[in-house]
């Protein structure tokens, strides 16, 4: 019975990967040709939150 909760799940895991596998191919080639820079003026993306932020550094 053991196996039968480790099988399923390890198939549960495998089917919500390759359900968000699409949205993270657009979303990182979406990053890799600048879209997001082109909507700055618009609201975040959603998941800009999780990316690193660059401070901007004031010259003074």
């Amino acid at each position: 019975m053991e196996i039968f909760k480790s099988i399923s799940f390890g198939i549960l895991i495998a089917v919500f990967a390759l359900g968000l596998l699409p949205f993270l191919v657009v979303f990182s080639l979406a990053d890799m040709y600048g879209l997001p820079e082109n909507y700055e003026w618009l609201e975040p993306p959603s998941l800009l939150f999780m990316l690193p932020r660059k401070k901007k550094v004031k010259k003074e």
